[in-house]
């Protein structure tokens, strides 16, 4: 590259995934019938928001099986104080 030249970054998309083997006893119920319940992440709390649908399978795995894990998988949203 000459001098002066700068690089444009390639353009990405950034995905998480938090895996949870506790059932959450901090739920909210948000608009439309939405979930929403926080995970404290290695100190660091992520505020989860999911469907209805998807929290009722989180409910069917709490009550069927003794030991579960949940992966919830999503975009990243604002960042708060927490």
């Amino acid at each position: 590259m000459g001098e002066g030249e700068t690089t444009m970054a390639v353009a990405g998309k950034l995905e998480l995934t938090i895996k949870i083997n506790d059932f959450p006893t901090n739920v909210e119920t948000a608009e439309n019938g939405w979930k929403k319940f926080e995970v404290d992440c290695d100190g660091r709390i992520a505020s989860i928001t999911v469907k209805p649908k998807v929290f009722k399978k989180l409910e069917e795995a709490q009550a069927n099986y003794p030991m579960w894990v949940a992966a919830i998988a999503g975009k990243l949203g604002e960042l708060t104080d927490n």
